[in-house]
């Protein structure tokens, strides 16, 4: 072992900038408005292409005119691309080396070296330094938006003999390609617990799950809430004899929150719990982001809601409008989250919940709009919700949580198992670049 800038490196190998050992350049944008820039040509490619460790395709293209009249740099083959700018960063550094000649644009820089294998040799050691190089680049706590070029250019690389060079190569990315498929794996098996926890729910809330018990629990539901069923709804789902169907404004009642001024500052930080709908996630709500004050309840639409209380969200991008939660305390929400009271002589808040959660798709597409769909009170008001008689009700509610304590569990430990590969892969680098190679691949 030799000593380098005072760390210790392998016989043979030394440290050397970045900057001195690569070519290194940005992209740029040609106008959008020439038409006769974009179109069939050598790929551009933007941050947002960047997703795999190997770069051969793009969104855009660009012509040999936009790289000629703009100055735009062809990365040659072998061309190892970082992104330095781009949300993404606040998580995840994407690296990956070009197959073929291409353009970027100012949201990546480009490095080079004609050097045998070195291209290849410092993208590993990007990916290894990427947790590193992102903690320095963060500014006063904030989120991570770019990289500084300048870090890029200093950080020491160390460099090895070609011929060792050579061999960590190959056996690094052959024990990457071997863990490469794991998390492919326990995706798939996520997305079968997902498919496994909507099925219970589905079944729960369709007299499946509780068949067996109907058999010895003859209980029917209040003859006050059949009168109220409606004869469309009863034709269209299919029930067990002894449920109903009735809607929610027959089983609960529904309102809506309110936000307190944001120019008020006597309005927030108070005693009372304040719900955004952002919160609102197919989950118990024993906490919140945000606080109002008495004063800011009173003067606002802002109720405060009883524990229990049934919560959908209205709108909301993404997956939120939809979504539904359960309060385990006393809070107020805004006004996207509708509140829903319910009767305890025919439904238990527990299983509306359930329900809720079952019901997510077909609640979603009960919205309407334009661009943004959004539920109203009114919709929710009118929202079918399939009745057992308060016995099953609880039933189902115990059955529920039995099977789905199992599915929880099965996800922490996908959760546990994605984190270790993560980890492994990072220790496998790690431990090429600090020489501990050994004959046999699998040793890496």
């Amino acid at each position: 072992m030799t000593r380098a800038n005072g760390a210790m490196l392998p016989d043979g190998w030394h440290k050397a900038r970045i900057g001195d050992l690569f070519e290194s350049w940005g992209g740029h944008t040609p106008s959008k408005s020439n038409r006769d820039y974009w179109g069939d040509g050598l790929p551009w490619v933007s941050s947002k292409d960047v997703k795999a460790s190997r770069q051969s395709t793009s969104t855009y293209t660009v012509t040999e005119k936009a790289v000629r009249d703009t100055g735009l740099r062809i990365c040659p083959t072998g061309s190892v691309l970082v992104v330095v700018r781009s949300g993404v960063l606040a998580h995840t550094l994407p690296v990956s080396v070009t197959e073929l000649p291409l353009t970027i644009n100012q949201d990546l820089k480009a490095f080079y070296s004609r050097e045998p294998l070195m291209n290849e040799w410092l993208a590993l050691f990007l990916r290894m330094s990427a947790h590193e190089l992102l903690a320095s680049s963060r500014r006063d706590g904030t989120t991570v938006q770019s990289v500084q070029y300048p870090l890029l250019k200093d950080m020491e690389l160390p460099v090895p003999p070609l011929e060792e060079r050579h061999k960590i190569i190959g056996r690094v990315e052959d024990a990457l390609t071997k863990q490469a498929s794991i998390p492919l794996h326990l995706s798939a098996a996520r997305r079968a617990i997902e498919r496994f926890r909507q099925a219970v729910l589905a079944a729960a809330c369709s007299g499946r799950l509780t068949a067996d018990w109907r058999e010895t629990n003859r209980y029917f539901v209040s003859r006050d809430l059949v009168a109220t069923a409606p004869s469309d709804a009863l034709e269209d789902r299919e029930v067990p004899e002894s449920w109903t169907i009735a809607r929610i404004d027959d089983i609960g009642t529904v309102q809506l929150g309110g936000t307190p001024s944001r120019k008020r500052a006597d309005y927030w930080d108070g005693d009372f719990p304040w719900v955004s709908s952002g919160e609102v996630a197919n989950c118990r709500i024993a906490s919140t982001r945000e606080t109002i004050s008495d004063i800011g309840l009173a003067g606002s639409s802002a109720k405060l809601y009883p524990v229990g209380t049934v919560l959908i969200a209205m709108i909301g991008e993404g997956k939120t409008r939809g979504q539904a939660a359960i309060l385990d305390i006393e809070a107020a929400t805004n006004q996207n989250a509708a509140g829903i009271h319910a009767d305890r002589r025919f439904i238990d808040p527990e299983y509306l919940w359930r329900w809720a959660l079952a019901e997510y798709e077909t609640t979603r597409a009960a919205g309407t709009g334009g661009n943004q769909p959004a539920l109203s009170k009114q919709r929710v008001s009118d929202l079918f919700v399939p009745v057992p008689p308060l016995a099953e009700q609880a039933e189902i509610v115990r059955r529920i949580d039995v099977m789905l304590t199992l599915v929880d569990g099965l996800c922490w430990r996908i959760d546990v198992a994605t984190q270790r590969v993560s980890e492994g892969s990072q220790a496998v680098l790690a431990r090429a670049f600090r020489g501990e190679f050994l004959a046999r691949s699998e040793d890496i």
